[in-house]
């Protein structure tokens, strides 16, 4: 007894020395709640109360489920606090109905399961016996609508780091890189995939498929416009290079979201903002740069600066070899600008089963780059273009007086911004549906155009 008393206490120690933690659920406990159930009440200290209001709380983050619900459907808000501090205290809040247990649909302990897994699916780290874990039971409900308008959910209490403790995070982090310790980026792929799905989920992979196809792109710099209409679609860049982290050749990350925060008649030409970076050798950055990137992003008017995101990129990061855009259909408002880029520049677009603007295959044209779909490859290097192109049934013709490809059918382009402003609607019109729209501020400044700058000008919000 002595004996395996001693080997238990050196392996403690000696999970501390190495800096990792204990979890406090194990993998037995949640795989199996019925079987364990009297162990996995034990891991909680249980509380009564009779509502829970998380606005009214300081230092914490709240992550709802949903009544009789396992799902996280946003976790934006832990992933956008966690980098900085350190979890003290988890509170899993559910409503007490009905009072008795044996009476619930819903099996009480695969579901109190269910729901840890999915915290740390979140942020395996949360997972740690150092952490305090309540169980909060509430009790202001006699029938089920009441029950359904509680909040269910977590409640994560934390303090902000001290400077020690971030520069020993920060350090530990660069030591394991240094020392050639494998890199787990299921967290990241995790919060990527978890994006995606909150976004609509992946139901056009044309940008996945592009990347997929052209393997062998290197020292790749990846200019991804970061506004509504493209969320679902940019991030499978993301997605790509982390599926093939080890041969991926995407080295650095730009986001544009078109201005911030700007109304359309304060941007200028190549002066509108709203750009920021990110380098593949540090993923859990690109995903905060990203999201800082929609956070401050209005969206609103279709035409964007892709010209003058790619042209800031390239002063950014002048070592990269391969220089990639990736981008739907809407305007391009600087495309007069496309002689500052001088570098030949690979376009993928998103969301062009339907249309596509020639804007996007002249940039590439002009540029010496090439021009990719999820189905097909086009390229431009070397002086090659071929005087008609077939691109998702749409043909172009090489106009040799403007040196650019115009749409073969007149009309098939005549009413093309009508309906790339209409489909650019729909698309915004889907996205408040989605989980991910509450972590936006799209409408916080009361919408773009003329309302947006009506009620600004009167001081409504």
């Amino acid at each position: 007894m002595f004996r395996k008393l001693v080997l238990s206490l050196l392996l403690f120690s000696g999970l501390f020395a190495n800096g990792q933690t204990i979890p406090r659920f194990s993998k037995e406990v949640l795989d199996n709640p019925k079987a364990n159930a009297t162990t996995l009440e034990k891991l909680f200290k249980i509380q009564i109360t009779k509502r829970v209001n998380p606005a009214g709380l300081k230092n914490v983050v709240a992550l709802e489920n949903g009544y009789a619900k396992f799902e996280i459907p946003n976790a934006e808000p832990w992933y956008q606090t966690k980098e900085g501090v350190k979890a003290l205290e988890v509170s899993l809040v559910f409503s007490k109905y009905p009072a008795d247990f044996n009476f619930w649909q819903t099996n009480y302990y695969e579901l109190l399961a269910n729901r840890l897994k999915t915290l740390f699916d979140i942020d395996p780290e949360l997972n740690d016996m150092s952490i305090l874990y309540n169980l909060v039971l509430e009790t202001e409900c006699k029938t089920e609508d009441e029950a359904k308008k509680l909040f269910h959910g977590f409640l994560i209490k934390h303090r902000k780091l001290t400077a020690k403790e971030s520069k020993e995070r920060e350090q530990k982090i660069k030591a394991e890189i240094a020392a050639g310790a494998p890199v787990d980026y299921s967290g990241v792929k995790s919060r990527v995939n978890r994006y995606m799905k909150n976004a609509g989920g992946m139901l056009d992979s044309s940008v996945y498929k592009a990347f997929n196809r052209n393997k062998h792109w290197d020292n790749a710099l990846v200019v991804i416009d970061w506004t509504s209409s493209m969320y679902q679609y940019s991030a499978q860049c993301m997605a790509w290079h982390l599926d093939y982290i080890d041969s991926s050749g995407l080295r650095y990350f730009a986001f544009f979201n078109d201005g911030d925060a700007k109304w359309e008649y304060e941007k200028k030409l190549g002066e509108t903002g709203g750009i920021y970076f990110g380098s593949s050798d540090n993923m859990n950055k690109v995903v905060r740069v990203f999201n800082m990137a929609m956070r401050k992003g209005l969206g609103g008017e279709m035409p964007e600066n892709d010209v003058e995101a790619i042209t800031k990129s390239m002063e950014y990061y002048t070592d990269f070899k391969d220089l990639i855009l990736v981008a739907d259909n809407s305007v391009i408002r600087d495309f007069d600008l496309w002689d500052q880029i001088k570098h030949p520049v690979r376009v993928i677009l998103a969301d062009g089963d339907w249309t596509v603007n020639p804007q996007y295959i002249n940039l590439a044209y002009l540029t010496g780059g090439s021009f990719h779909t999820g189905v097909g490859d086009w390229n431009f290097s070397d002086g090659r273009a071929d005087t008609l192109l077939t691109i998702s049934g749409m043909q172009f013709v090489l106009d040799t007086e403007l040196n650019l490809y115009v749409c073969k059918n007149k009309e098939q382009c005549r009413y093309m911004d009508q309906e790339l402003a209409a489909r650019e609607k729909k698309n915004l019109e889907e996205l408040k549906s989605k989980p991910i729209y509450r972590t936006m501020h799209k409408d916080n400044m009361g919408g773009g155009g003329f309302k947006g700058w009506w009620r600004r000008l009167w001081g409504k919000t």
